[in-house]
């Protein structure tokens, strides 16, 4: 059985889509699930979003009938901008005055992990225009202007009524603790530099003391952030290997600076 589509005012659509670091079965899955649906809801285009799945997945029908796979796709060219009307499954009924670009170039990555280019046709490209958005949490209410968005809006209102859903979390808590570590080993590589501008013993060792606790701190917080980051990637609905082969990646590079910074600190600093 195909899975349903989100529709407003469902806004687990403005999630934001994660990387695909690992291409694996988990995400061939995820591929077929995407096709099942194309086929069942008769669409030319999908994206995982729509599904609920927060993977930057689109896949695209292009004019020849054949479904492209896109992973990780962004534009990275566009040209000639024109107003067109847009209509989306999200929002049933409703046309949209939107901007649509008539020449890009779409990067992304295929179900081997290979980089990929893609120069669309005109109306391949509106469609994969859209579906990248909707991976960046952005409906088209989100990219028209001040006065078609009221006018949305009203019709949204009068269609669907007041709508007193919260947002699903599109932050990654995460995220926070990983950039405290970032900042933490700045500081440290910052206070390395400063045994060239003093010369008492008593300030180089409070200094490598400084680095030894910072130092146990960072460790602790490394170990944090690992166990941590895989218990929040486990109650998303997205491709968890994904992103636990992303957040192993990231502990082993903060471990190796870490030891950098610890090595460094011991036979810079150290006055034993």
């Amino acid at each position: 059985m195909a899975a349903e589509l989100l529709v407003y005012p469902d806004t687990r659509i403005r999630a934001i889509s994660q990387e695909i670091d690992r291409f694996d079965d988990e995400v061939f899955d995820l591929i077929d699930e995407m096709k099942l649906a194309m086929e069942v809801h008769k669409l030319d285009g999908l994206a995982a979003i729509q599904l609920g799945y927060k993977a930057k997945v689109v896949l695209i029908k292009d004019e020849n009938g054949d479904i492209l796979e896109l992973m990780n796709a962004r534009v990275s060219e566009a040209e000639d901008p024109e107003m067109i009307e847009e209509i989306t499954h999200y929002y049933p009924g409703i046309t949209v005055n939107i901007n649509r670009y008539n020449k890009i170039k779409v990067s992304y990555q295929d179900r081997e992990g290979t980089f990929r280019s893609l120069r669309p046709s005109v109306e391949l490209g509106r469609m994969i225009q859209r579906k990248i958005d909707y991976t960046f949490s952005a409906t088209s209410i989100q990219k028209v202007s001040k006065d078609e968005r009221k006018r949305i809006e009203k019709l949204l209102e009068q269609e669907n009524g007041p709508v007193e859903i919260s947002f699903e979390k599109t932050v990654n808590y995460r995220d926070y603790l990983y950039k405290t570590i970032r900042y933490l080993l700045i500081l440290g590589f910052a206070s390395l530099l400063l045994p060239f501008f003093i010369d008492s013993e008593t300030t180089l060792g409070s200094l490598y003391l400084f680095e030894q606790v910072l130092s146990g701190l960072l460790l602790v917080l490394i170990v944090t952030y690992f166990f941590f980051a895989q218990y929040e990637a486990k109650h998303q609905k997205v491709c968890t290997s994904c992103q636990t082969t992303n957040i192993a990646g990231l502990s082993a590079i903060a471990l190796g600076a870490l030891v950098v910074l610890s090595g460094i600190s011991y036979f810079w600093m150290n006055p034993s």
